[in-house]
């Protein structure tokens, strides 16, 4: 599959499957009550078709994410995990690699203010947060991610 961009102006999604069956989201703009359906539709639509998804949602080049923002990443991670009633906070779902992080769902950030405010919120905990795309392959163990 090839990239399929939603969007227009300044927000814009590109998703992508890639190798070994990774779905790739990359997020330009600000992520908000605005744009965050944008987001929405295609990341549960890639997750709920494949219940083994690996997803890769890169907001290296988000300049701000808000609380709509932030409920889509749980709604992936909820969905991903299996999670029952889909709370994150009452442990009833899958911890993923055991340290609490899922290990199918992993946010490529780059931008101080973004990190931080994830941070804040404690997305942390449950979905691990790397430098870049690459790193978020690598993690996820996708052939020819990682320099030789």
């Amino acid at each position: 599959m090839g990239i399929v961009a939603t969007g227009d102006g300044e927000f814009r999604v590109d998703s992508e499957l890639i190798e070994g069956g990774v779905a790739v989201f990359s997020i330009k703009g600000d992520l908000d009550l605005v744009t965050a359906e944008q987001l929405r539709e295609p990341l549960v639509a890639a997750v709920e078709t494949d219940s083994n998804a690996s997803v890769v949602i890169d907001l290296s080049d988000c300049s701000f994410i808000d609380s709509q923002g932030i409920a889509v990443l749980l709604q992936a991670y909820r969905t991903i995990a299996g999670d029952g009633d889909g709370d994150p906070a009452d442990g009833d779902g899958d911890p993923g690699d055991g340290d609490g992080n899922s290990p199918r769902l992993i946010l490529a950030a780059e931008h101080h203010p973004v990190i931080r405010t994830l941070e804040l919120v404690g997305i942390d905990r449950w979905i691990p947060i790397v430098p870049d795309r690459a790193e978020a392959l690598r993690r996820l163990n996708v052939a020819g991610s990682a320099p030789a």
